[in-house]
């Protein structure tokens, strides 16, 4: 009895009890694992569904082979013929896996756009290039004060049933006078976006080459505005870095000096965005794009050049500034493109196209 007894049955039943507790626990284990491999594959399968390289806009991939007419619109990317030209069309074809875009920064106080720049993300050689276009160059418009700058303004003004879509359409419209195509995708931020983004950042490390200090006038609540750097290694929070890319008081070099600055400054808010505790502030980062970002891509679109970057990380960008140089007229400073070296620099830094943008392309006005 007392071999089967009370003591036998004891250790068995903390036997049994253990071998249950430790079965389902196997079982809650390989559930979990099940569940999980589940999601992950589902997970998988809609980024591979979901996140993919955009497609480009149908006009913009190949241009169908025909001959226009003498009075037919210059929109389009084939030219008329020319009397004793032999009527060969022009067609364009795109370089695999190159996507380009236009990105701008508006001043909301101005209405204008003071920064403006075109990029070409190549993911074949693993490049994104970006060239800055001054935000007063000439542009062949009908408008008074024919600045590039003015170009969303004035196409908000045009299309009074939706603004920002005139308005982006407009900018890309100038942009292709200038260099010879039209972006496929645009891209707009405020200045509120720019300095929340550099404040989720928790600011950006950067070294500011020397004092800084302009008073820009009064803001549409009557309130002064200044620029006041100080030179030295610091973390510039949303406002100073706006202050940085705002600056122009450049002997000599004025807007170009702003550009260069504005440059050094995105590679270094750059290495931090893809630094590893920013890539888990995405979904700030999202809100920030949905409260202060007007653009024509889609959120899955963004996500997959987004995942293209961080890939090739930040030695793959590379900023240059559109060939050109001021002048004096019409009462004001404005920029004049220069048609050769632009030629140059959009065929070996932007063009999208395996033919070469000519001066064909272009519809350059200068001074």
């Amino acid at each position: 009895m007392k071999l089967y007894g009370g003591a036998s049955s004891t250790r068995s039943a903390d036997y049994n009890g253990t071998s249950f507790f430790r079965k389902k626990w196997f079982k809650v284990v390989i559930l979990t694992i099940a569940i999980a491999g589940t999601l992950t594959m589902g997970a998988a399968a809609w980024w591979k569904l979901n996140i993919k390289p955009p497609e480009l806009p149908s006009e913009e991939i190949e241009i169908p082979v025909e001959v226009l007419l003498p009075d037919t619109d210059l929109n389009t990317t084939a030219r008329p013929v020319q009397p004793g030209e032999e009527e060969t069309p022009v067609v364009n074809v795109r370089k695999t896996g190159v996507f380009t875009f236009l990105l701008a920064g508006l001043n909301e106080e101005e209405g204008c756009t003071d920064v403006l720049m075109v990029g070409t993300l190549d993911t074949i050689n693993e490049t994104f290039n970006f060239v800055s276009i001054p935000r007063d160059t000439v542009v062949n418009v009908k408008r008074n004060v024919k600045k590039i700058n003015g170009a969303y303004s004035a196409g908000r003004l045009m299309n009074v049933e939706d603004k920002d879509a005139g308005g982006l359409a407009e900018l890309k419209a100038e942009v292709k006078t200038v260099i010879g195509f039209s972006p496929d995708f645009v891209a707009l931020v405020n200045m509120r976006g720019f300095k929340r983004l550099v404040q989720t950042l928790g600011g950006v490390d950067f070294y500011v080459p020397h004092d800084m200090y302009h008073y820009l006038g009064q803001d549409s609540n009557g309130n002064d505005e200044y620029i006041n750097l100080k030179e030295g290694q610091r973390k510039l929070n949303g406002d100073e870095a706006l202050q940085l890319v705002r600056y122009r008081g450049y002997k000599g070099r004025d807007d170009y000096g702003r550009i260069d600055m504005s440059h050094q400054f995105l590679v270094a808010m750059g290495k931090q965005i893809l630094s590893l505790g920013n890539v888990f502030k995405l979904n700030e980062f999202i809100d920030i794009a949905r409260e202060n970002l007007k653009t024509d891509i889609s959120a899955t679109s963004m996500i997959w050049f987004a995942t293209m970057i961080m890939e090739y990380g930040t030695d793959c960008l590379n900023f240059y500034t559109l060939p050109s140089e001021p002048i004096y007229a019409n009462n004001g400073w404005y920029v004049n493109a220069l048609e050769e070296e632009i030629l140059v620099m959009v065929n070996e830094k932007l063009n999208p196209y395996t033919r070469e943008i000519t001066s064909d392309d272009l519809d350059i006005l200068t001074y």
